[in-house]
């Protein structure tokens, strides 16, 4: 349950939730088996994985869903050689060539055609709202994901209008750390991607690298800029900030993760509240600190 990715969401100071009140909206597209012919089917589930779950688990003013996804994948190695086989068969039966725009068509048929033979892939997307600070975390590393995700709790919560935090921008700050003027809360990594901002394709790819360097300093001094870079925030949490404040493959040292064990949980309810407390509690801090230093 630990996330892996932060993408951090503004809602309104007047808005507010009970458990109960969010349970009750989400419920009204709860995930439910779909049409065989659907390519894409969501609803929500429970955060726990046990039966007769909440739909939400709520610790004080933090409140945790889940939004799962059910694709349809059609291996495309299949796709190709049904569409081949259908297009030879066209192909001789009216003694022409078959055009671009007719195999495409033909294609998308197909498809739907095959949907209900095809392989049901499961995945779940986390986020918990936090109304104390007014927060959506959200956990995913996909754009795709991100939209769906959205898209679906909007429908449930349209009076939940999200936005994302005014910051000022946040790779000339980077850049400044990287030449070592970085806040005392955080160490720098081994990885980053510089960019050229007078021409965008320009990009360099550091891994495993020192970047305090002299040959990376000196792509700094000619004006490349910082667009992600790999940070270390008290020891407790490695990730990797991007230029439009995405925390991307957070990992929590062991101390952290230690701390979790060490709690007396007595059961998995107790341990996933354990570990859902002592991540909020270090997420929060670690938003602090880095919202403190980019927020206009």
């Amino acid at each position: 349950m630990w996330f892996k990715n932060v993408q951090l969401y503004n809602f309104p100071e007047n808005l507010s939730y009970t458990a109960q009140e969010l349970a009750d909206k989400l419920e009204q597209m709860i995930f439910a088996p779909s049409l065989a012919t659907l390519p894409l089917n969501t609803g929500w589930v429970s955060p726990m994985d046990h039966e007769h779950a909440p739909l939400v688990y709520a610790a004080g003013e933090r409140m945790l869903i889940c939004l799962q996804l059910e694709e349809k994948i059609l291996p495309a190695t299949v796709v190709r050689q049904e569409l081949a086989e259908k297009v030879k068969k066209l192909e001789i039966e009216r003694d022409r060539k078959i055009s671009g725009r007719e195999k495409y068509a033909i294609k998308e048929e197909l498809c739907l055609t095959l949907l209900p033979r095809a392989f049901a892939k499961k995945s779940k997307i986390y986020a918990y709202l936090d109304l104390k600070k007014h927060w959506l975390i959200l956990d995913t590393a996909s754009a795709n994901k991100t939209q769906i995700f959205l898209t679906t709790l909007d429908k449930v919560l349209p009076d939940l209008v999200l936005t994302t935090p005014e910051m000022k921008k946040i790779s000339p700050i980077m850049t400044l750390w990287l030449q070592g003027q970085q806040p005392d809360f955080i160490t720098i990594g081994q990885n980053c991607l510089l960019q050229d901002p007078r021409q965008e394709s320009r990009t360099i790819r550091c891994k495993q690298q020192d970047l305090s360097a002299k040959s990376i300093q000196n792509l700094l001094k000619d004006g490349y800029e910082v667009n992600q870079l790999a940070l270390d925030w008290q020891e407790q949490v490695l990730f990797t900030l991007t230029n439009n404040f995405f925390m991307r493959s957070l990992k929590f040292q062991d101390a952290v993760l230690q701390l979790a064990k060490d709690d007396t949980a007595e059961n998995e309810d107790e341990s996933f509240a354990a570990d859902f407390m002592i991540m909020t509690e270090i997420l929060t801090k670690v938003l602090d600190d880095f919202l403190g230093n980019f927020k206009c």
